[in-house]
């Protein structure tokens, strides 16, 4: 939303690509848009019981078939019709929802102890450089939670010192992890925290991994450091 601008064309669940790139339009967009959409609509309807059953037929109807947003309303009114009130159909606001810009409507608050602990981990090396961390951390969370961790001092804090990277390397070994999720945050952290012992590592990633979703944040973030990121991006990218 930041990149694009609240009132971009290309912040709308269904974008107008007419003559466009459509490389340009993609992001995160439509993943976490529609997510918030569609958990949105199951509790209108009453839960993860009836929408469940609705997502067996609906799947069960459209396999093998192309199909647009209008026919996805048009499905999903027809079979809640007779098993919930007219009244509490009509308060969906299907045009805000798919064709509006900007943020949704409605956010899901998620409420789960092991997305605590992936933020109390990193709200200790936002407030206290890492204290009290150990390597012990990244063996007692699941490769999401480390996820959401990196995310949090990404969103949160931006960017860390530059000791309080290279012990959280020395303790994770961040650099050497498999898991591409994991290892382009990582990345996109020593980046933005200009960390230049991090480079040599994201061009690693750069070359090795195809995904635009992963290599097209590392390229912008590394090209709008400056200086030798700035010539690094482009050198890697000609290369």
């Amino acid at each position: 939303m930041e990149e694009f601008g609240p009132t971009h064309e290309f912040t709308k669940l269904v974008p107008n690509l007419d003559g466009g790139d459509p490389d340009d339009a993609f992001s995160s967009i439509p993943y976490e848009k529609g997510m918030s959409f569609l958990w949105y609509l199951q509790k209108v309807v009453g839960g993860d019981e009836p929408m469940e059953e609705f997502l067996v037929a609906y799947i069960c109807f459209f396999r093998r078939h192309a199909l647009t947003s209008e026919r996805f309303k048009s499905f999903f009114l027809d079979y809640f019709s007779l098993r919930v009130p007219a009244a509490t159909l009509e308060q969906i606001d299907w045009d805000t929802w798919l064709y509006a810009p900007g943020m949704p409507p409605e956010v899901p608050e998620p409420v789960m102890d092991k997305l605590q602990a992936a933020k109390a981990l990193a709200a200790k090396w936002i407030d206290d450089n890492g204290a009290g961390c150990s390597a012990a951390d990244a063996e007692s969370l699941h490769s999401e939670q480390m996820v959401v961790m990196l995310d949090e001092i990404l969103t949160v804090a931006k960017t860390l010192p530059h000791e309080s990277l290279a012990k959280m390397e020395e303790l994770y070994k961040l650099s050497v992890v498999k898991n591409s999720e994991i290892r382009m945050r990582w990345c996109m952290l020593g980046v933005a925290s200009s960390w230049e012992s991090i480079y040599e590592n994201a061009v690693g990633f750069l070359e090795a991994q195809g995904r635009m979703k992963f290599v097209r944040p590392l390229y912008r973030n590394l090209y709008r450091t400056g200086g030798s990121g700035k010539e690094l991006a482009l050198a890697t990218f000609g290369r």
